[in-house]
């Protein structure tokens, strides 16, 4: 089960990505690649994390771009699921050859 944090521990430890309006708790990050494939290969790669850690991300995909949107639906929040996927997410990224 997800644990809720406060906004602040959040915007510390996801210092990249932007937060959303005062009417929802949710971060958010645009990825940009090569192509189509490698886009979406790093959602395939990010889409096993999350099935492993049950919790799943909101994304728009669009040829070689992908937003993500993190929060925990649950909890009206963010939590420490939507760390551990955003620092999953982060890291894969610098990974992928963009």
């Amino acid at each position: 089960m997800a644990c809720k944090v406060e906004a602040d521990e959040v915007k510390k430890l996801l210092s990249t990505w932007e937060f959303g309006s005062k009417k929802r708790e949710a971060v958010t990050k645009n990825f940009k690649f090569s192509n189509f494939k490698t886009a979406f290969s790093f959602m395939t790669l990010v889409a096993i994390e999350a099935e492993k850690i049950d919790h799943h991300p909101e994304w728009e995909n669009v040829y070689n771009k992908v937003k993500i949107t993190l929060t925990t639906h649950d909890l009206d929040g963010l939590s420490d699921k939507d760390i551990q996927l955003g620092k999953f997410i982060d890291e894969s990224y610098q990974n992928f050859d963009n």
